[in-house]
C-alpha cells in the first residue's frame, strides 16, 4: 500500500504520485500577507487540521511589472495577495511511508523520518537526499513558481528533493516605505524567502531531503535575491551552497537609491510621503496599475535605473559585494554564471538604454559625464545596437558577477560559467545567448515562455 501523506510541523500534507515521483503543490508556509500583515514581514502559518490535499499550485503573487516585460513573464495562474506557498518534488520511495512494506519484517520510522527494518534481517536505512531550492526571476516585479519552465520534475527523477516557492513582488514586497512610516517593514519579500527556507529546514527530512545539504539556486531576480541572502545572517543558516544565475549584485541598494524609485511611484498614484499609511487599505488594483506604469516608464527620466530590489537594513546587512568581500559567505560554495549576451533581451524589450544617446544621458544624470568618451572608446562595436547591448551586459551582470566570484574565491570553492549556446531562433531574432536562456537547460524543462527560443533544437543527453 502506498501513502502520499506526510507529517509537517503545520499539519498533514497529501501529495500526488506521478511517474516515479510525488509532488506536493501549494503548501502554505506563511499567514496570508493581507489586512494588518500587508507591508509586514512574513509570519509563520498557524497550520491546519486534518489532511490537506496538495494537488495544485497556489495563486501567484500580484504581478507588478509593466510594458513588454509583463508580456514575457505572463502565465495563466490566478494571482492573489494570499500567495505564500511552496511546492515539493520527491522521488517515490524517498518519503517514509511511500515505500512498499518489506515482507521480511515490520518497519518503523527513526528520528530522521526514514524507515528502519525493526524485527528481521539487516537494518535498512534510507539516506536522506540532497535538496534543491529554486527562486524564480522576473525583475522583482513579475514571476511565479507555477511557470512551466520552473517545473522541477527532472530533479525528483534524479533522486533529488526539489522545492520552489512564491514570494511577494514589487510594491508589496520590495518597496521600503519604513522611512516615511515606521509601521511599514522593509524587505518583505526577503522575509518571505527566509521563512520558506526555515520551513524547508524544519520539514524537508519528512519528504526524504537532507536539511544539511540544501542548494539554493535562482536566476535573474532570483539570483539577485540569493546575493542578498548571502548577505543575511538570518538566511545563511538554511542552505549549504548556492548557484547565482545572472544575478544583479547592484539590484540590492541602500535606502537613498530606493528613495528615488519610491517617491516616483508614490507620485504616480497621488500619494504624498507623509500619507503612505493610505497604502495599507488601498485597492490592490491601484497599487498594481501604478507600479506597472512606473516599471514601464522608469527609463524615461533616468536611463539605466533599476526597479527596486532588496534594500540594506537589519535583515540584509550590506551590499552583496561588500558582504562577500568581508567573508559573509565563507562557509558556502558558490557558483556564479551569466549568459554571453545578457543585454540582448533587455535592449529588445526597451527596459534599458538602447542608443548611445541613452547611454550618454544615463552617465550624465548619474554624475559620470566625464566617462562618456571612455565608454565610446571601449564599447564601439560594428553597430550602435551591439555597442549598447555590450554595455548593458557588463553594467548589469558581468562586471559585478566577476567581482563577487573573485571575492568569494578567497574564502571557499567558487565556480563560474558562461552560457554560450545559441539557438536558430535566437539567431533569427539577433538576441544571441541572452538572458534566461540557461534556465530550461539547467532545470531540464521543455515548456514555457523561455523555451520558445529552443523550438526546433534537437534534445541531446550528454553522459
Amino acid at each position: 500500500m502506498k501513502n502520499n501523506v506526510v507529517n509537517t510541523t503545520l499539519g498533514q500534507a497529501e501529495g500526488v504520485a506521478m511517474d516515479g515521483f510525488v509532488r506536493w503543490f501549494g503548501i502554505p508556509y506563511a499567514k496570508p500577507p493581507v489586512g494588518e500583515l500587508r507591508f509586514k514581514r512574513a509570519v509563520a502559518h498557524e497550520g491546519w487540521d486534518g489532511i490537506r490535499r496538495c494537488d495544485k499550485m497556489g495563486p501567484k503573487p500580484i504581478q507588478m511589472a509593466g510594458g513588454k516585460f509583463a508580456d514575457l513573464t505572463k502565465t495563466e495562474t490566478p494571482e492573489s495577495e494570499d500567495c505564500l506557498s511552496l511546492n515539493i518534488w520527491a522521488p517515490e520511495g524517498a518519503v517514509a511511508g511511500i515505500a512498499e512494506k518489506d515482507v521480511s519484517g515490520d518497519f518503523e520510522k527513526n528520528t530522521a523520518g526514514n524507515i528502519d527494518k525493526a524485527t528481521a534481517g539487516n537494518p535498512v536505512q534510507r539516506e536522506l537526499l540532497p535538496v534543491f531550492v529554486w527562486i524564480y526571476g522576473g525583475g522583482h516585479h513579475a514571476g511565479d513558481a507555477a511557470a512551466a519552465e520552473y517545473m522541477l520534475d527532472e530533479f525528483a527523477k534524479e533522486d533529488v528533493v526539489a522545492v520552489s516557492f512564491n514570494y511577494r513582488l514589487g510594491v508589496l514586497g520590495l518597496y521600503d516605505f519604513s522611512e516615511y512610516d515606521d509601521s511599514f517593514d522593509s524587505n518583505c519579500a526577503i522575509s518571505d524567502m527566509i521563512l520558506a527556507l526555515k520551513w524547508v529546514n524544519e520539514n524537508i527530512a519528512s519528504f526524504g531531503g537532507d536539511p544539511s545539504r540544501v542548494t539554493l539556486c535562482g536566476e535573474s531576480a532570483g539570483g539577485s535575491a540569493i546575493l542578498a541572502l548571502l548577505s543575511s545572517e538570518s538566511a545563511r543558516q538554511y542552505f549549504s551552497q548556492a548557484i547565482v544565475m545572472s544575478g544583479i549584485a547592484s539590484n540590492t541598494s541602500r535606502k537613498k537609491m530606493q528613495r528615488i524609485n519610491n517617491e516616483r511611484f508614490l507620485r504616480r498614484i497621488g500619494v504624498g510621503t507623509d500619507e503612505v499609511a493610505r497604502l495599507r487599505d488601498m485597492d490592490v488594483s491601484i497599487l498594481k496599475e501604478g507600479c506597472a506604469q512606473f516599471f514601464a516608464e522608469r527609463e524615461v527620466d533616468n536611463p539605466g535605473i533599476m526597479a527596486n530590489g532588496p534594500v540594506v537594513d537589519d535583515l540584509v546587512s550590506a551590499l552583496p559585494l561588500e558582504a562577500i568581500s568581508q567573508g559573509a559567505a565563507a562557509g558556502k560554495r558558490v557558483m556564479f554564471g551569466t549568459c554571453r549576451n545578457e543585454g540582448g533581451l533587455f535592449t529588445r524589450m526597451k527596459i534599458c538604454p538602447e542608443t548611445w544617446q541613452d547611454v550618454d544621458k544615463m552617465l550624465t544624470v548619474n554624475g559620470y559625464e566625464e566617462k562618456i568618451p571612455e565608454f565610446h572608446y571601449r564599447y564601439t562595436r560594428k553597430t550602435e545596437k551591439r555597442s549598447v547591448m555590450a554595455i548593458n551586459r557588463d553594467r548589469m551582470f558581468l562586471a559585478d558577477t566577476v567581482k563577487c566570484a573573485l571575492a568569494q574565491s578567497k574564502y571557499n570553492d567558487t565556480f563560474m560559467y558562461r552560457f554560450d549556446f545559441n539557438t536558430p531562433f535566437s539567431r533569427i531574432l539577433k538576441l544571441g545567448p541572452t538572458h534566461s536562456m540557461d534556465v530550461c537547460p539547467a532545470l531540464g524543462t521543455k515548456d514555457g515562455n523561455m523555451f520558445l527560443l529552443y523550438k526546433g533544437v534537437r534534445s541531446r543527453k550528454i553522459d
